[in-house]
C-alpha cells in the first residue's frame, strides 16, 4: 500500500523518495546464527529504503531485506546496510543490485508520484 505524502519526494535527497507500507523481513547472521528481525516500511528509493523495525539494528549492519512491492507476485530479496539508526527507524542502503533491479525500483517509484 502506497502512503499519501504531499511533501517533496526528493526534497534534498539524492533519489526520488516515496511514501511505502508493506511488511520488511531482516535475515542478519549474529554469533553464526541466522536472526529474523520484522518491519515496516516507510520509504522506498531505488537506492534503499526506510523501515521500522522490532529491534534497534546499529549502523553498519548488513541484512538481506525481503519484502513485496504492491502489484509484484513474488517478494524482492536485497542485500542492504544500516546508514541511518533512530531508535527502530532504520534507513537502509541497497548493496550491489542489478541495474535491471534498480531500473524497475525506480519505474516504482515515479508511477507512485504520479
Amino acid at each position: 500500500m502506497i502512503a499519501n505524502n504531499s511533501s517533496s519526494p526528493t526534497k534534498g535527497r539524492r533519489s526520488l523518495r516515496v511514501p511505502l507500507d508493506v511488511r520488511v523481513k531482516a535475515v542478519i547472521i549474529e554469533n553464526e546464527r541466522e536472526t529474523v528481525v520484522h518491519g515496516r516500511s516507510a520509504q522506498l528509493s531505488e537506492g534503499g529504503i526506510g523501515a521500522t523495525m522490532t529491534r534497534e539494528m546499529p549502523k553498519g549492519t548488513v541484512a538481506m531485506l525481503i519484502f513485496k512491492l504492491p502489484g509484484d507476485e513474488d517478494e524482492r530479496t536485497l542485500q542492504a546496510e544500516v546508514k541511518y539508526r533512530s531508535g527502530f527507524r532504520c534507513g537502509f542502503e541497497f548493496l550491489g543490485i542489478s541495474a535491471q533491479t534498480r531500473k524497475e525500483l525506480l519505474y516504482f517509484c515515479m508511477q507512485a508520484v504520479r
